[in-house]
């Protein structure tokens, strides 16, 4: 059987490839129908097609992300627990591989399967520096390689495996207490430009209803009429305004997620859920 490398490899990947290419060709087909109904379809309903195609697009990428970060953060919280298990086994009187093999019993959750890979690795004989960056690599972790990195650096050298393990468990530990305690005091930031957001929609939709036809009106100053300069373009403004409130939402999704998280990708579900906000919330508008 031929070895599948590469970009092949790697399932996350092949799935959000897969998930792409669903996601367009059904926004494509939504267009489609849109163009070819588009004499007998209201005003109300083209715009429905457009918000479909719109979700259809980019909902399911925005869910994978999100998944995949959900489980990069359950593995940083779970990964210091497996580490405390290595070294009770190691104090108890196992060696390294059967302290590790030992752990494979266990019920790690999204860990659990890279446990037993590593601990089957160790056991067929693989050497424990490249089982344990195997290990590293397919968590896909920063936290977690750098936990690896230090402890084979410290295993090279010949310290004690055991204290350097419940070292890097109680770092690990540390980091994970202050990312939660960072997430409940950015909490009432997210609620703030969440709020500041939809309060910037409404002010664009109140220009749109109210201000922008008195602005497309000629008005006469009582002295003379100017019946050279045209009446203001009312659409251009429409797609100009859908434009800025898609792009507002993306960006303040982005540094929301990127301040409650400290990464662009706890950002992509804000930026998903604040820009298709915008986009209905215009869309029936224009």
């Amino acid at each position: 059987m031929e070895k599948k490398t590469g970009f092949l490899k790697d399932k996350n990947k092949r799935n959000f490839v897969y998930v792409l290419m669903a996601s367009l060709f059904s926004a494509v087909i939504l267009q489609i129908i849109k163009f070819y109904f588009i004499d007998i379809l209201t005003k109300t309903v083209s715009s429905l097609f457009d918000v479909f195609s719109v979700f259809v697009l980019v909902v399911p990428i925005s869910v994978l992300i999100y998944n995949a970060r959900k489980r990069e953060k359950e593995r940083e919280r779970i990964f210091p627990i497996f580490l405390k298990d290595i070294v009770e086994g190691i104090r108890g009187g196992m060696s390294l591989p059967l302290a590790i093999d030992n752990t494979s019993l266990n019920n790690y959750g999204v860990l659990t399967e890279d446990v037993k890979k590593l601990a089957s690795k160790i056991s067929w004989g693989i050497p424990f520096e490249r089982a344990f960056l195997d290990f590293s690599r397919n968590t896909k972790s920063k936290v977690i390689r750098r936990s690896i990195a230090t402890i084979i650096e410290v295993y090279r050298s010949g310290g004690k495996i055991a204290d350097v393990l419940d070292s890097v468990g109680n770092s690990a530990f540390e980091i994970e207490f202050l990312r939660k305690e960072r997430e409940s005091t950015i909490s009432s930031q997210v609620i703030r430009g969440y709020l500041i957001f939809f309060i910037f929609v409404l002010v664009l939709v109140g220009m749109l209803k109210f201000l922008v036809p008195v602005l497309s009106v000629p008005m006469s100053t009582g002295i003379e009429v100017s019946t050279d300069t045209p009446p203001i373009d009312t659409s251009k403004y429409n797609v100009i305004f859908l434009h800025i409130a898609i792009i507002e939402g993306i960006f303040t999704g982005l540094s929301v997620g990127k301040l409650a998280g400290g990464s662009m990708n706890d950002g992509v579900y804000h930026a998903v859920i604040l820009g298709l906000s915008g986009y209905i919330m215009l869309i029936f508008f224009i």
